[in-house]
């Protein structure tokens, strides 16, 4: 616990653990917290497990949510428990810095690293680049529905799982 805490001193669960009260433990997931579960249909790989990230996304409400999206506004995509960037690089995501185990790395930097994957036809498909849990780009519709674009609103909120950034260098 005290390397992550020491590695991750920006992250989430660093915040959860250095806030808790003495009768409660802290928090030792790295899963991203969010409002809604996981997509049950796209469990996490045995051996993985998120990773926090300097950029955090706020809790998703679905009341916040302006209009449905639509899979056009797809970054990422999901299979067997990962993640996979399916992305342009628009509104300067490409650029965005992200914590990772061997130091931060361009948004652009992770996607590369983890690969196209097999494709994101008929698979879940979310908004923001890492399938809903952050970053978000600065065009502000990921701020209020970070998760699934192939179900309308109700898709908001829905997170799947995070990048594998073992495969990162």
């Amino acid at each position: 616990m005290i390397w992550l805490v020491l590695f991750a001193c920006d992250s989430p669960l660093t915040e959860l653990a250095t806030t808790s009260s003495p009768s409660t433990p802290p928090k030792t997931s790295t899963e991203p917290e969010t409002n809604a579960p996981k997509d049950s249909s796209d469990p996490a790989p045995t051996g993985m497990t998120g990773t926090p990230m300097t950029n955090t996304k706020p809790p998703c409400d679905l009341d916040d949510v302006e209009r449905a999206p639509g899979p056009g506004w797809s970054d990422s995509y999901s299979v067997d428990g990962r993640c996979y960037c399916d992305t342009t690089y628009d509104h300067d995501i490409g650029d965005v810095m992200v914590d990772t185990p061997v130091g931060p790395r361009t948004v652009r930097q992770i996607c590369e690293a983890i690969g196209p994957g097999p494709g994101a036809d008929g698979n879940p498909v979310y908004n923001d680049v890492q399938c809903g849990n952050g970053p978000p780009n600065n065009a502000g519709d990921e701020d209020w529905c970070p998760g699934r674009v192939d179900q309308g609103k109700d898709g908001c909120c829905t997170t799947g799982p995070t990048w594998d950034l073992s495969l990162v260098q």
